[in-house]
């Protein structure tokens, strides 16, 4: 009997010690556990500060960062997507986007250009439309009615002649919504291989203000004795209309055309909508592209202070105010001869700038390739 319980008292201090053993175990096992949560947090909480949603810094007396990071819809923190020219271009595929055009009805003329290393193709649908398709992958479908509508806005917001907030007091039209009215449109678009961002301007174009707002470019153009356009000889409600502006885009990315001046309109396709359809519709700078390979990039906060440097050097009274850094897709290196370009991830910065307190300002863009953060002109 006292072996038996001798043998119980070492069972059971075997059992604890075990027991005993395996709650060290357990306790270095969830220390451990709690090292790579925090360290995991802690890598979580520097990338989200290396891409945040804003940045908001005053670097200089005149130098101001208050700016929005906007990403791609199914972006990854520190990864950006490098392309390739893949697919067919506008001007491969001209002969099937003019039949989408003219709607099965015969072309009644084709004009050709070619010089050097360019081609376009001009043809006449109708009395009042025609389509014109280069080899830069320039698209222009046109109509007389859609000429009367655009002779009404001036939308270059750098000039004291823009009127497109007359045109943004509304959001829909008698015929159609604004929102179905895009919707037939993007799905056009898709039909002929263009990808385009949701994030674009509409200009309402109602009868009323169109009249009015072409009156005073008529005018304006008589006082400063510049050559004026035709004025409509009625406007009524059958003219009501949408213009549309927005940009190509792939992958979510916007994509920025290639580049080759000052006065690079980003907002590279433009429709205007009636209640028969398209009557107007110009794209520019068109790539179809495909994937390449998965590159790092730079975050938006060293974009920001890397443009910030040379605008607090600055010796005057303007001031800068960085507003917005856009992750995009820019086509840089493009060969005249053979139609292709480098696609590289690009941080697009949107800055405003003001000469005085009064001065409303305007806004310029500086752009730098978002893996090697080297600027792009």
């Amino acid at each position: 009997m006292r072996l038996r319980k001798l043998i119980w008292i070492l069972a059971g201090c075997c059992l604890l010690s075990g027991c005993r053993s395996g709650n060290e175990n357990l306790s270095e096992k969830n220390v451990s556990d709690t090292e790579v949560t925090e360290e995991s947090a802690e890598s979580r909480k520097e990338i989200e500060q290396d891409f945040p949603q804003r940045i908001q810094e005053d670097v200089g007396e005149n130098v101001h960062i208050d700016a929005e990071c906007v990403y791609p819809e199914n972006f990854q923190e520190g990864k950006g997507l490098k392309a390739v020219q893949s697919g067919s271009t506008l001007w491969e595929q001209r002969e099937q986007i003019v039949d989408k055009f003219a709607k099965g009805n015969p072309v009644l003329d084709v004009e050709e250009t070619s010089y050097d290393d360019f081609q376009s193709e001009s043809y006449t649908l109708t009395e009042t439309t025609g389509i014109s398709i280069t080899s830069e992958n320039v698209l222009n479908y046109f109509s007389d009615q859609a000429t009367y509508i655009l002779n009404t806005i001036m939308e270059d917001d750098r000039f004291d002649t823009y009127n497109g907030n007359e045109f943004q007091t509304t959001t829909d039209l008698a015929f159609i919504s604004q929102e179905e009215a895009w919707n037939q449109i993007k799905s056009f678009l898709q039909e002929i291989g263009v990808e385009v961002t949701d994030a674009y301007t509409c200009y309402v174009m109602d009868y009323k203000t169109m009249q009015q707002e072409e009156e005073k470019i008529y005018q304006l153009l008589q006082e400063e004795d510049t050559k004026t356009f035709e004025k409509k000889e009625q406007w009524s409600a059958d003219d009501d209309s949408y213009y549309f502006k927005t940009s190509i885009a792939w992958n979510g990315y916007p994509v920025i055309p290639y580049m080759s001046g000052e006065g690079n309109d980003e907002q590279n396709v433009s429709v205007v909508y009636d209640k028969s359809g398209i009557i107007s519709m110009m794209i520019i700078g068109h790539y179809p592209m495909q994937e390449k390979e998965e590159v790092d990039i730079e975050s938006p906060v060293k974009v920001a202070e890397l443009l910030a440097e040379p605008l607090n050097n600055i010796i005057s009274d303007t001031t800068y105010e960085i507003q917005k850094l856009t992750l995009c897709q820019v086509v840089i290196g493009k060969n005249h001869e053979t139609g292709m370009a480098e696609i590289v991830p690009c941080w697009k910065c949107s800055v405003q700038v003001k000469n005085d307190q009064e001065d409303p300002g305007y806004t310029t863009y500086y752009y730098y390739n978002a893996e090697t953060l080297e600027s792009i002109s």
